[in-house]
C-alpha cells in the first residue's frame, strides 16, 4: 500500500507515518509546498518529499490513501481519485466541518491523536474488506455527474 501525505503541516505527524514503512507500506510521500519546515526536516525510512509540484494527479494515481488537512481541493481531488481520508490538522471552522462531512459518510477518518492515526493506517493497510468499503464510500460520495444535476435543475 502507498500512503500520500499531502498539503501537510505538521513535522510530528508526517515523523508517525515513518513508522508505517516499517510495518510493510511504501514509504509515504509529502507534498509540502513552500513550508520551509517540512522541506528541512529529516526524515527516516525512506519518506519522499516534495515541494510545490504541478503533478498531484499523478502522484495520487500512484497512492492508495491520503493523509491531509481537509482543504476543499484536496478533498475532491481524493473524491476523484477514489482514495481514502485520513484528516489530521484541519484548521477549525472550515476544514474541520469538511472533514466531519467526509467522515459522515464513510469516505474518511479524523483520528484525534498521532497512535490513532497510525492505527487508522494499519487498519486500512491490513483489512482489505475495511479498506475496500472506505473506497466504496469514497467512491459513492463523489458525484460524477454533479454538472449533468445542476444543469438539469436550472433547464
Amino acid at each position: 500500500m502507498k500512503p500520500a501525505a499531502l498539503k501537510v503541516n505538521p513535522v510530528r505527524e508526517l515523523r508517525s507515518l515513518t513508522v508505517c514503512a516499517d510495518a510493510g507500506f511504501e514509504p509515504p510521500s509529502a507534498l509540502c509546498g513552500n513550508n520551509r519546515r517540512l522541506k528541512s526536516a529529516a526524515f527516516s525510512n525512506g519518506v519522499k518529499v516534495f515541494p510545490l509540484v504541478d503533478n498531484v494527479d499523478e502522484l495520487m494515481s500512484v497512492s492508495d490513501v491520503v493523509f491531509t488537512k481537509a482543504g476543499g481541493l484536496t478533498i475532491t481531488e481524493c473524491l476523484v481519485k477514489s482514495l481514502p481520508m485520513i484528516f489530521f490538522s484541519s484548521i477549525p471552522g472550515l476544514e474541520t466541518s469538511n472533514a466531519d462531512a467526509v467522515c459522515k459518510y464513510g469516505a474518511g477518518f479524523k483520528p484525534q491523536t498521532v497512535e490513532q492515526l497510525q492505527e487508522t493506517a494499519f487498519m486500512l493497510k491490513n483489512n482489505p474488506q475495511a479498506y475496500e468499503y472506505t473506497q466504496g464510500k469514497v467512491s459513492a460520495l463523489a458525484r460524477k455527474t454533479t454538472l449533468q444535476d445542476i444543469s438539469a435543475e436550472i433547464f
